[in-house]
């Protein structure tokens, strides 16, 4: 079983990142910063406008240098579970605000510092934990993964290898997986991880599938398990 992700693969960073820039990226975070906002205005505006209870500020870069050298799923974690000693609850204390709208805000307030992720930062997924596991290293560009729900990636990894593998193909879907006509090509999804699996006929496949489904924004690694059918053969 072969592993791709972001760190392990930087020969992708053309293909893939300089991609992101030209037409991914700015429209899914305009997107992620619409809703962000708006949850802020309802829900946050009050201490973090103002900064009470020592809460940091609104696009005050200052208030954030200390915070954001921990990373952004760190940030997730402080605001999903609360500071302890600080007037920070959990999700702020509204828990009627799901985990993605919690953590859309985060990503609107980074927004507003121009924050980016530091090099050496290492994202861990906690035990137990929902958030997504993926790892930051030392890349040449700033890299933003933002989250995306495992359904809408499903979706968007299977019609991207149609599109590009196979454009008069079909997808089959079923229950929390689809099956992808006639590259024979399973896909489901975990975490935002990919899995690909099944036995393809061409074995070009094998090593293209998992490119493209890297460049879906949002995917953070792709577990290929693909095998060529020769390899069903037996004398």
């Amino acid at each position: 079983m072969l592993k791709f992700d972001r760190c392990i693969l930087p020969f992708l960073s053309t293909l893939v990142v300089a991609g992101w820039a030209s037409f991914g990226v700015g429209f899914a975070l305009e997107a992620v910063a619409a809703e962000g906002e708006k949850t802020y205005k309802n829900y946050c505006i009050a201490c973090h406008d103002s900064g009470i209870g020592q809460a940091p500020r609104l696009g005050v870069s200052l208030d954030w240098a200390e915070r954001t050298k921990r990373g952004r799923l760190a940030l997730y974690n402080a605001a999903l579970q609360g500071i302890a000693s600080t007037a920070m609850g959990a999700k702020g204390g509204f828990s009627q605000l799901s985990d993605e709208q919690v953590k859309q805000v985060v990503d609107f307030m980074l927004e507003k510092i121009d924050f980016i992720e530091p090099p050496s930062a290492t994202l861990l997924q906690s035990q137990g934990s929902a958030l997504p596991s993926f790892v930051v290293q030392n890349l040449p560009v700033k890299v933003v993964v933002p989250f995306e729900s495992d359904a809408l990636l499903l979706k968007k990894v299977s019609e991207r290898l149609t599109q590009q593998l196979t454009p008069q193909g079909t997808i089959e879907w079923l229950d929390g997986e689809a099956l992808l006509r006639p590259l024979n090509i399973r896909i489901t999804v975990n975490h935002q991880v990919v899995i690909l699996s099944g036995a393809v006929a061409k074995s070009e496949w094998i090593s293209q599938a998992p490119v493209v489904a890297l460049s879906v924004l949002g995917v953070i690694r792709v577990d290929d398990r693909l095998i060529s059918t020769g390899m069903l053969d037996f004398d």
